[in-house]
């Protein structure tokens, strides 16, 4: 069966570990799409916070850990909730600056919905 909808990745954004800092730090640029897969590695050795706003906290990530959100599991139609096109993500550190490793953020837009 196939409904007509092909996922795309966005370039993979990538974050060393001296430029994570006390105050957010947007990653990458804006969303040309709505995502609706969006991956997080914290490979710092510093727990991370990140923003949808880049003013208020929204998720915690300890360090060594990744995880994915995926807003359409299970869903075959644009109908699925997404981030919004033009969203930015920001990160920080949780207070103790990483020494080692970085932060990274991947991701799936579909076109064809």
């Amino acid at each position: 069966m196939s409904f007509g909808t092909r996922a795309y990745p966005i370039v993979l954004q990538d974050v060393a570990f001296g430029a994570i800092a006390a105050g957010y730090l947007a990653i990458g640029a804006a969303f040309a799409q709505p995502m609706r897969i969006l991956k997080f590695k914290n490979y710092s050795n510093q727990d991370i916070l990140l923003s949808y706003d880049g003013v208020n906290d929204h998720e915690f990530m300890p360090a060594e850990t990744g995880d994915v959100i995926d807003f359409s599991s299970n869903e075959v139609s644009s109908e699925s909730p997404m981030v919004s096109k033009g969203t930015v993500i920001y990160i920080k550190h949780n207070g103790v600056a990483p020494t080692t490793g970085g932060f990274a953020l991947s991701g799936y837009f579909c076109i064809g919905d």
